[in-house]
């Protein structure tokens, strides 16, 4: 839009351009860091507005975008940036637990604007916030558990082998080991 490219950071693995949207996870209480590249690809320099705003999935799908400053979950700042010609920026930003159910996806948008004479063009790109269901307990804190289990074995065997060498004699009494 504007001979300027927006292309979110793409998943672990996949390769750079491949991402059309965030699809972030983010934890109950927890914070999640993004990333997107804008580039230019104008003969001139160019002056974009970015800004979050929220996002409302419509039943077809599609999503309806609001105006900027709505949507707390999302931390990128409302600002302007110069890109020159054929450069690329990169911006991050942190994606806050939305607070919605767990198992559950919370939308805004990532947009971007440029003024042409008395126009101003927005393209918005979709912020997909899942908040994950917890695991059970223990399951979620497995390799805690197990140490623990582990440590605990190992002090109930310790003392008992401890116990076990220790034969005290009081007077006048025998001690025999079975």
């Amino acid at each position: 839009m504007g001979n300027v490219e927006l292309t979110p950071d793409p998943p672990p693995g996949a390769p750079l351009g491949s991402a059309t949207a965030f699809h972030v996870v983010v934890l109950r209480r927890g914070v999640t860091t993004t990333a997107f590249q804008l580039h230019s690809t104008a003969t001139e320099t160019v002056t974009v507005r970015l800004y979050a705003a929220d996002a409302i999935r419509k039943p077809d799908g599609s999503f309806s975008v609001g105006d900027a400053g709505r949507v707390a979950w999302v931390r990128l700042d409302d600002q302007t940036v110069t890109i020159a010609p054929d450069a690329t920026k990169r911006f991050p930003f942190d994606i806050v637990d939305p607070g919605v159910p767990e198992g559950s996806e919370a939308y805004a948008a990532i947009v971007e604007e440029v003024s042409q004479g008395a126009l101003n063009l927005r393209a918005a790109t979709v912020v997909y916030a899942k908040v994950p269901k917890p695991a059970g307990l223990i399951r979620r804190h497995l390799p805690l558990v197990l140490a623990l289990a582990a440590l605990v074995s190992l002090v109930i065997v310790g003392t008992a082998q401890f116990q076990a060498r220790r034969v005290r004699r009081l007077p006048g009494r025998s001690v025999s080991r079975q």
